[in-house]
């Protein structure tokens, strides 16, 4: 199973990065682009191996 870290080296961003973008965290500042990477890559790398997962991807974006 992927980890935060394995996700942070694929996205070439921090650990606290992905945690913080993925939990939604209002007061961090990145660009768009790297949201964005960092979501793509959890979607390659994690999603596919959640069977309980319904929702499609773009809703998970759309929060």
């Amino acid at each position: 199973m992927a980890t935060l870290k394995d996700i942070a080296q694929l996205a070439s961003v921090s650990i606290s990065t992905v945690s913080r973008v993925l939990n939604r965290d209002q007061s961090l500042s990145v660009t768009e682009e790297t949201r964005h990477r960092l979501f793509l890559t959890y979607f390659i790398v994690i999603y596919p191996k959640r069977k309980s997962v319904k929702s499609g991807f773009f809703i998970f974006l759309n929060r």
